[in-house]
């Protein structure tokens, strides 16, 4: 069993009561360009209610939690395994594989103003002829919501059993200039669980489980980067006291916004901490505890960076939920009512 799967069951914590989130100070408000949360999730989800059928791409309203557009499919028989926000409002890209194939593929769209999908094509770089990692089910993907940026995980070469491979590869692309920087990543280092990037595109998050351990740290790397081993060319984001299982930067990548768990030695419950830190220092701005009980892995920080997505079995407003926004400005969640049972990967 690796660390992932370690971190998956810890998770899958029974629900009770919620804490309410503590109000930031002024000082410590993320910084957006809207104040008004997204319309629409796109979801690349294992089950939606009501439907049969797996691992589609749909989306989903904030208000109504209602499925507004139709189910995407990808030529060939490709799967949507992941989805972010890419290169302007309302725009997405998606990485798609096959379970037999080794390769990954990526397409853009966008969505009308209806929120339906529109305009599927290829991205400009449309392939990476890698070993998809199956194992990797936090954020194995990302992209820069207004930059040129997609940033992928795969396990190197072809033709190599499938097994957890001992040396993994990181690729980000520059669609504008369509090139890919690969940068390798022994997994005895480092296991990587969610990578990350800023809205602007020069900067890459990555946080993972390292030293052979359950714990998780963080780093980031400037994507202008060059090419080679990773951990030449990453710096060390300092996350104390509760080690993440996902991570996302603000918009000019100048903040680290973190989700973890913290254990009651009471309870035995496990609730959520989304703390922020400077990405220059690793000073912690803050930290704040939403839920008494809480399991889930999925996460997405919106494009403004002020709203964060939580997906997961939580009690809100005195209901059990599975879908919340929350406010980083306020620290206020709010329910969004649910549409689906399970979702492998959410964009806004």
């Amino acid at each position: 069993m690796i660390p992932l799967a370690a971190a998956a069951a810890v998770a899958a914590i029974a629900i009770a009561a919620a804490v309410a989130p503590k109000l930031a100070s002024s000082h410590h408000a993320a910084r957006g360009t809207s104040a008004a949360p997204p319309r629409f999730i796109v979801a690349s989800a294992a089950i939606f209610r009501g439907k049969a059928g797996h691992f589609r791409l749909e989306t989903i309203s904030t208000v109504t939690g209602k499925v507004a557009g139709g189910v995407l499919r990808l030529p060939h028989g490709r799967t949507p395994v992941a989805v972010a926000a890419f290169g302007a409002h309302g725009r997405f890209v998606v990485e798609g594989t096959r379970r037999h194939a080794c390769a990954v593929w990526f397409y853009q769209f966008h969505l009308t103003d209806a929120g339906r999908i529109a305009g599927l094509r290829p991205l400009a770089v449309p392939e990476i002829p890698k070993a998809p990692v199956w194992q990797l089910r936090v954020q194995p993907f990302a992209a820069s919501a207004s930059g040129p940026i997609v940033a992928s995980v795969t396990g190197g070469p072809c033709g190599r059993p499938r097994e957890y491979p001992s040396v993994i590869e990181i690729h980000a692309i520059n669609v504008a200039t369509r090139t890919v920087t690969t940068w390798t990543l022994p997994t005895r280092v480092l296991i990587p669980a969610a990578l990350a990037v800023s809205a602007d595109g020069h900067l890459l998050g990555l946080t993972g489980f390292a030293d052979s351990s359950y714990w998780t740290k963080a780093w980031t790397v400037p994507t202008s980067s060059a090419a080679g081993p990773l951990q030449k060319r990453w710096h060390n984001i300092v996350v104390r006291p509760r080690p993440p299982v996902a991570a996302f930067l603000s918009p000019d990548g100048k903040v680290m916004i973190t989700a973890s768990f913290l254990q009651s030695r009471v309870t035995h419950h496990f609730s959520l901490l989304v703390s922020r830190y400077l990405t220059a220092t690793g000073r912690r701005l803050s930290m704040r505890r939403l839920f008494e009980t809480y399991s889930g892995l999925i996460f997405s920080l919106d494009r403004s960076g002020r709203y964060l997505l939580i997906e997961g079995s939580f009690q809100l407003d005195g209901t059990i939920k599975h879908m919340a926004m929350l406010n980083l400005a306020t620290g206020r969640a709010i329910a969004i009512p649910d549409a689906i049972d399970y979702a492998g990967s959410l964009a806004w």
